[in-house]
């Protein structure tokens, strides 16, 4: 869906998503603060991931970065797909096993894949919490971040892959709709608790130690390195920032 009709094209996405759920809906935008709202609008009704739109038949550059990151998507609803095939079979395999009477206690049946809680082990409290979020992720995280509590006492420092325009307009969104601050990251900023600093679209965001500071105290720095795994920014690059700072008192949060 390319947004030129607008609300209507809005409006059809909402309808996709209440009738026909299993449909995946991929937006095209271009730069533009206009068509980035938009975008993150189509998202919060269930459109699964923007793409820049290429400026034309002669942007070569764009379009070869356009059909990168279409095929970096595609290749990962195919393994989405097979994901939840499989869940779909081991569930099924499981009913069928659990409704054999005596079969729970033959050798073998503790075996079977299941799921597992595993506690974490948290030797001293963190001081920052770092995520990392990918396609899918604005809706995610409209529904995560306001539960988080106005009176958080650490800072949150978060990757969502997108371009730049698009960032911005995410980031006043979940802004609005959550009760600690979120923000796009600036070069400088100092990294403060109860605020979330969003990296900004198409630039890596790491962290540095507050020159004078006797406590760990991170200060952005915004770089413009090549992309990692095909991103940037990268919550790698991040991760392996805030280590440096915090050392082992971070928080990493994965959303897949």
């Amino acid at each position: 869906c390319d947004l030129s009709g607008g609300e209507a094209d809005l409006e059809f996405i909402s309808w996709l998503a209440a009738n026909a759920p299993q449909t995946v809906v991929l937006v095209l935008a271009g730069p533009g603060s206009r068509e980035a709202r938009l975008a993150v609008a189509a998202m919060e009704r269930g459109a699964l991931e923007v793409l820049t739109r290429p400026r034309g038949p002669a942007d070569a550059e764009g379009l070869e970065a356009f059909l990168e990151e279409l095929g970096l998507l595609l290749r990962g609803l195919a393994g989405r797909r097979a994901a939840f095939l499989a869940r779909r079979m081991l569930t099924g395999a499981k009913a069928a096993v659990g409704s054999v009477p005596g079969l729970a206690q033959r050798p073998g049946y503790e075996d079977l894949p299941r799921t597992v809680a595993v506690k974490p082990r948290i030797e001293e409290p963190f001081a920052a919490v770092a995520i990392g979020v990918s396609t899918g992720g604005p809706t995610a995280l409209g529904q995560v971040l306001p539960l988080f509590p106005e009176n958080l006492d650490r800072p949150v420092l978060l990757v969502q892959h997108m371009p730049p325009d698009f960032t911005r307009a995410m980031t006043a969104s979940l802004d609005a709709k959550s009760r600690i601050r979120v923000m796009e990251a600036r070069e400088g900023d100092l990294v403060a608790p109860g605020n979330v600093y969003v990296a900004p679209g198409g630039r890596h965001m790491t962290v540095v130690q507050a020159e004078g500071a006797p406590e760990p105290r991170g200060v952005i720095r915004l770089i413009d390195s090549p992309p990692v795994n095909s991103c940037r920014p990268s919550v790698d690059v991040l991760l392996e920032s805030m280590a440096g700072v915090y050392g082992g008192r971070v928080l990493a949060v994965i959303m897949t």
